[in-house]
């Protein structure tokens, strides 16, 4: 092997493959310190249900609403609202009202690795939602993204949208959809 090939394989996207996931409890497993690590894309509660099952209602001090998940490949998650509701601040509406409206920005929680990792939450969790949505609403959200990113909390760092399109492109592909227009968006982005 030449050592121009070695790179080369560098570049090669991670072909992961999405592990299965169990529901878990608050708390569960050392993992699960890992606190905040992003959000997902507007998405209902109603949708996140069908995707991950029933919601826990937590009743804590910022948060009334929360998923855990424990994947096969070792890694955890948390999908939760986190100061959205009457939990929080008597001002905000209550938990069931902030549930019925949206879609909202869930906050996720669990591993920070790099999103091209096998291990990272918020790619975990995107690739979850993905296995039940058809490629074009994905192709869609991954253009929205690109084109307005004033909608999406990700605008508040300038030029960070880039780097959650690919997490979207990567988590696509760990759900099984390798759509051949992911590869212009990548062009695009410069990869």
């Amino acid at each position: 092997m030449k050592l121009h090939q070695l790179f080369e394989e560098d570049k090669a996207p991670v072909k992961a493959t999405l592990p299965s996931f169990k529901r878990g409890r608050r708390g569960m497993g050392t993992n699960m310190a890992f606190g905040r690590v992003g959000e997902t894309f507007p998405i209902t509660y109603a949708e996140l249900n069908a995707v991950f099952g029933k919601a826990a209602d937590i009743n804590g001090d910022k948060t009334s609403t929360e998923w855990v998940m424990q994947f096969s490949n070792g890694a955890h998650a948390t999908i939760y609202d986190y100061k959205e509701t009457s939990v929080y601040s008597k001002g905000l509406p209550s938990p069931a009202k902030f549930r019925k409206s949206g879609p909202h920005e869930w906050g996720i929680g669990g591993d920070a690795r790099p999103h091209t990792s096998d291990k990272n939450a918020v790619t975990l969790v995107y690739a979850t939602i993905f296995k039940h949505w058809p490629d074009d609403k994905i192709m869609k959200l991954a253009l929205k993204l690109l084109k307005e990113p004033e909608e999406f909390r990700s605008a508040v760092y300038p030029g960070y949208e880039k780097k959650e399109v690919q997490q979207i492109i990567t988590a696509a592909r760990m759900a099984g959809k390798d759509n051949p227009e992911f590869a212009a968006i990548e062009k695009s982005l410069g990869k």
